[in-house]
């Protein structure tokens, strides 16, 4: 099929909101300049990596879905937006963390097997990169992501840095440390280098995180610091979004991802279509696809 939006996430694990409003200024700037939309995701619980990747594609709540811990090695327990898309005829790529794969596409990992996906592989994810070094450069990161993205065109890509949860876990302050303030802005950068060609291209892009990071170099509990993460959104349509609760569950962004791409959500995945709006965009509506022709014809005059 063709995809209303093809779609990319990438997804900073361990990104505060509040540092992220601090230290990302390329991407606040274009929420400033109107030209996206910023708002808040409260986590699940617990707040650990692991579960919150299965809740972020699935819309499952860990703690009745089943993963609440990080050493929960098996595969996703309900459909995920990369299986709404293989199913729907699209094209999808990862580029990130071995959890990762073994949720969505092989488990247990094994670099040897696993490490660089291609179509065909029998799994839902088509092309993927996958690494297990928790102090891997974001650069090494995102250059694979710009790889797969070069080579395989996917309606949906989900690119997974680490630098900025390994900064808070390792640094002494964790996630009140300049290192961990860093890290941020060096994936604030990096997204700086890429997202207007992404843009160019016809993608939608949305930047978030699984949970934040305490100052005592951890997660896992209910602290804001911990919880509270962030929600860019760019691309046609993304500016003009409506949230209407703030901060939004993240158990629904599975389904958000999903009707981002133009796909109806799977029926195990949380809903929160009420408090996530789109706002319309010329094509969308044959009323407004005329006054756009009409005022274009005018200006040429």
């Amino acid at each position: 099929m063709a995809f209303s939006s093809k779609l990319i996430v990438v997804l900073v694990d361990g990104l505060k909101e509040s540092t992220a409003r601090k230290c990302c200024g390329f991407l606040m700037g274009l929420v400033e300049e109107k030209r996206g939309t910023l708002f808040s995701v409260v986590s699940e619980l617990p707040s650990l990596s692991r579960p919150l990747y299965e809740a972020l594609f699935t819309g499952r709540v860990p703690v009745t879905g089943g993963f609440v811990t990080n050493s929960s090695q098996r595969k996703a327990g309900a459909a995920s937006v990369f299986d709404l898309v293989k199913a729907a005829g699209g094209v999808t790529a990862l580029a990130g963390y071995g959890w990762m794969c073994e949720l969505f596409a092989h488990t247990p990992y094994c670099a040897a097997k696993h490490k660089h996906l291609a179509p065909g592989n029998g799994s839902a994810v088509d092309a993927g990169w996958f690494y297990t070094r928790d102090d891997l450069p974001d650069t090494e990161l995102f250059a694979e992501g710009d790889w797969l993205i070069a080579n395989y065109s996917p309606d949906f890509c989900v690119i997974h840095p680490m630098g900025v949860d390994e900064a808070g876990h390792v640094s002494d302050m964790g996630g009140a440390d300049a290192d961990y303030d860093r890290a941020a802005r060096n994936v604030d950068w990096l997204l700086a280098e890429r997202i207007p060609a992404w843009l160019a291209a016809g993608y939608r892009v949305i930047v978030t995180a699984d949970h934040g990071m305490g100052e005592d170099r951890s997660h896992g509990g209910t602290d804001a610091a911990e919880r509270r993460v962030p929600c860019f959104c760019f691309g046609e349509g993304m500016k003009g979004l409506a949230v209407t609760e703030e901060p939004v569950k993240q158990r629904y962004l599975a389904a958000f991802f999903a009707r981002t791409l133009g796909l109806t959500p799977a029926l195990t995945m949380a809903d929160g279509a009420e408090h996530i709006k789109f706002a319309p965009v010329y094509g969308e509506n044959p009323v407004n696809r005329h006054k756009k022709q009409r005022t274009d014809k005018g200006a040429d005059k």
